[in-house]
Parts: structure tokens; sequence; C-alpha cells
């Protein structure tokens, strides 16, 4: 029970938190699965749609992904 109280206390900054970090690992892993993995890399695609659309994608499977755990626990915050 002080699982749930704690999660039902900071239910949105975890939501959050796990939203940004599971974009961020999507992210790494959609972009650079055929590119080197750094900062140079990103900014010569930064004209580049497919970095942008990768972002996009990872952005809504975290949060589906994150609402979908969220929901099913029956954490729903009332």
């Amino acid at each position: 029970m002080k699982t749930r109280k704690f999660v039902l206390k900071y239910y949105l900054s975890i939501k959050v938190v796990l939203i940004i970090t599971g974009t961020c690992l999507l992210f790494i892993a959609y972009f650079f699965s055929d590119k080197p993995n750094s900062w140079e890399t990103i900014k010569v695609n930064l004209s580049n749609p497919m970095m942008y659309l990768c972002l996009i994608i990872s952005f809504s499977i975290s949060l589906w992904i994150t609402n979908s755990v969220f929901n099913k626990k029956g954490l729903k915050k009332e």
C-alpha cells in the first residue's frame, strides 16, 4: 500500500519522467540505428525530416505505453 500512496502522491511527476525517459530511449533506438550516436549526427541532420518523424513516433509510443500501464494498474488520478 505504501507504493500505491507514493505513486498517487507523485502521479504527474512520475508520468512526466517516464514519458521523457521513454522518448529519449526510443528516439536513440530509432534514429541512431544506422548512424553513429553523437551530437554531430544531430547537428548534421537538423534539416532532415526523418529525425523529427522519429521524435514524434517515439513520443507517441512512450505516451501510449505510459498511459496504458497507469490505467491498467488502476492508478488513474481521481
